[in-house]
């Protein structure tokens, strides 16, 4: 179920594709994606480009993601089917 869940969300990122001759919609699919900035970050760190602004936003996204799983978990009622 994850992956069917998953899989959208990694083509939308600008991996696969150039950015400025995809649709509309996928363009802001992308823009909401943190694997995007992920992947720009990576991109910069690899040409030694000095662009700030895809490594803040991608430690933003990081930071705003992992603080929603953890209340998530936190606040989630685990039970097992194991008797």
């Amino acid at each position: 179920m994850l992956n069917t869940l998953l899989l959208p969300i990694s083509f939308t990122a600008p991996i696969f594709f150039s950015f400025d001759q995809a649709p509309l919609f996928i363009k802001w699919i992308s823009f909401l994606n943190p694997l995007t900035y992920q992947l720009n970050a990576m991109r910069d760190l690899n040409f030694e480009i000095a662009n700030q602004r895809n490594l803040i936003t991608m430690l933003v996204t990081t930071f705003l993601i992992t603080a929603v799983a953890i209340y998530s978990i936190k606040n989630a009622e685990l039970t097992t089917n194991e008797r």
